[in-house]
């Protein structure tokens, strides 16, 4: 919970909430045991392999059209360790299985350098720029729009 009230780490998403306390945890904690009972779970959770501590979440939401939208965060204790990029390999794989996702993108503040690195590595492409009605909390309605080359 720390990990989502660290402005590095918050500055960049439009959810969860801000701040973030015991009782959103358990909400979203709900929400992802439901999700691991469907057929294609779309919501996961990075751990630490060692220690099995949350280091963050990676999700693939299922939008309109057939597109998913990748979507993740990383707390900043485990930046640059191959973590976000690990994570993402996995649930790109399990995006491939979804019945409902044809086509995979993600989208990111302009200024977000890492996500571009951990994007690029996963095979995400930039096609452009688009914006989105609900700014981060940087106040960031443009953002850059990727899609994976596998869809």
């Amino acid at each position: 919970m720390a990990a989502l009230n660290d402005w590095e780490v918050a500055q960049w998403l439009i959810a969860p909430p801000h701040p973030y306390g015991r009782d959103d945890f358990e909400r979203y904690a709900e929400i992802v045991r439901n999700d691991h009972a469907s057929d294609f779970p779309t919501l996961f959770a990075i751990a630490i392999r060692e220690s099995d501590e949350l280091a963050g979440c990676m999700a693939v939401t299922p939008k309109s059209h057939a597109v998913g939208e990748l979507g993740y965060w990383l707390a900043r204790a485990h930046w640059r360790q191959g973590y976000a990029n690990e994570a993402a390999t996995a649930a790109i794989e399990a995006a491939t299985r979804h019945p409902e996702i044809r086509r995979l993108v993600a989208t990111i503040d302009p200024e977000n350098e890492a996500s571009r690195r951990v994007l690029a590595k996963a095979g995400f492409t930039l096609v452009g720029q688009t914006s989105r009605d609900q700014p981060t909390r940087r106040g960031t309605t443009g953002v850059c729009l990727y899609v994976h080359a596998a869809f």
